[in-house]
């Protein structure tokens, strides 16, 4: 396995927007849906959009476990013509805290499947292992902290090799009870190309729980 974040190599740097809602809701004590749509703007804003609508049903299984199964439908902007795409994610959480400060790591198995009807291999997934690493500091009731690091293993690959990074730090406002907003700046690093590619994004995401 190799991991490379830094390589010197022709590459392109692009910048773009990631804006989301994240709607939660408790069916059981340890039972909860969610569901985010996404808006996602990249290629220095001339194009390349992509809108994707996310649904996951998450379990706690202690305190310091947690699983969840993800739906992602994905439409996606490719030069003229409009790529849908099919993913699903079987995640694993663990969270260790040690006072304000939690300590995560998330294993995530991914599978996608693109243009189906439209592709020779529409029919053929692409699967990866996602490796994310984060932690989040808590500095008051209102606001917190965070970093992560997150890097993809392709599966139904040749070479075991890392070809997606992506690094975040963020902070997270409390406004009520029951919502609060993140702000985040993320550097995604992608190498599953012929060229390499860096986008530096902003990204705000606004969560509410439906709860009562």
């Amino acid at each position: 396995m190799m991991i490379c974040p830094f390589t010197l190599l022709a590459q392109v740097n692009v910048a773009g927007m990631w804006t989301g809602i994240d709607l939660e809701k408790k069916v059981f004590n340890d039972l909860k849906i969610n569901l985010s749509p996404e808006l996602r703007i990249e290629n220095n804003f001339n194009g390349g959009e992509s809108f994707f609508i996310d649904s996951s049903i998450d379990y706690q299984l202690r305190e310091w476990l947690s699983t969840a199964v993800h739906y992602r439908f994905i439409l996606k902007e490719d030069l003229t013509d409009l790529s849908s795409r099919h993913r699903y994610f079987l995640d694993l959480n663990f969270k260790y805290p040690v006072r304000r400060l939690d300590l995560k790591y998330r294993a995530r198995l991914q599978q996608q499947y693109k243009d189906i009807y439209s592709s020779g291999d529409g029919f053929t997934p692409k699967s990866a292992l996602r490796n994310k690493f984060a932690t989040e500091y808590e500095i008051n009731r209102r606001f917190s902290i965070s970093a992560s690091y997150e890097f993809w293993l392709p599966i139904n690959n040749d070479k075991t090799v890392v070809n997606h990074q992506r690094v975040s730090p963020g902070i997270s406002h409390t406004l009520t009870r029951r919502s609060k907003i993140d702000l985040n700046y993320v550097i995604d690093i992608d190498r599953e190309g012929k060229i390499p590619v860096n986008t530096y994004i902003t990204a705000i995401g606004y969560k509410y729980s439906l709860d009562r």
